[in-house]
């Protein structure tokens, strides 16, 4: 069961990304509680690769379109 969810806009952050999620995966007390959204609006980085490594579910729709 997922308490809690967090949510990463983010378009072409492939460079911080990776040190985000490193720090959310760090903390032990959430690793069986949390699930982990990046919504990758259309990235042309890694920014969608580096998301699926790390298991986060990842959209790239974006709003409106």
């Amino acid at each position: 069961m997922v308490s809690v969810s967090i949510i990463i806009p983010t378009k072409n952050g492939a460079d911080v990304l990776e040190r985000r999620l490193k720090s959310i995966y760090s903390m032990d007390c959430l690793m069986n509680d949390v699930e982990v959204i990046v919504v990758g609006g259309h990235s042309t980085d890694d920014t969608v690769e580096i998301a699926e490594r790390y298991g986060c579910k990842v959209s790239t729709r974006t709003w409106g379109s």
